[in-house]
């Protein structure tokens, strides 16, 4: 069975984008797209992240060292990374990696969107 190749989408509101994901995230040639992705994003001033997986049935190696490159872009620039609608497979990855701590978890992007504005809401008060 062919893989598909990893599509990535995004839509960009103010300093916070929401990036979905989708396709074949295991290996390192197919993921690499992403890292590019994030480091433009954060490039052009988006420092808050959401990554939607809830496309990704399973994330290989390769995707989660991207993520964690990814994030750590992101926490350079002064800005965080949320995942959102994270199946529970690949929940049970970020469990055995010990990477559930290093990201912001949420279950759908809206709620992830929502902390992101609430904190926001918090430093101008």
């Amino acid at each position: 069975m062919q893989s598909r190749p990893m599509r990535i989408q995004d839509r960009v509101e103010e300093d916070v984008a929401v990036v979905t994901v989708s396709g074949d995230l295991n290996a390192r040639p197919s993921v690499l797209p992403f890292h590019k992705h994030i480091k433009r994003l954060a490039k052009n001033g988006i420092g808050q992240v959401v990554v939607d997986c809830s496309n990704a049935k399973w994330f290989g190696a390769a995707m989660l060292g991207e993520l964690v490159a990814g994030l750590a872009i992101l926490k350079n620039s002064g800005g965080e990374m949320y995942l959102a609608g994270v199946p529970k497979k690949v929940r049970s990855i970020l469990s055995v990696t010990r990477l559930e701590t290093t990201f912001k978890n949420s279950e759908t992007v809206e709620r992830a969107l929502d902390c992101i504005y609430r904190k926001k809401l918090s430093q101008v008060a």
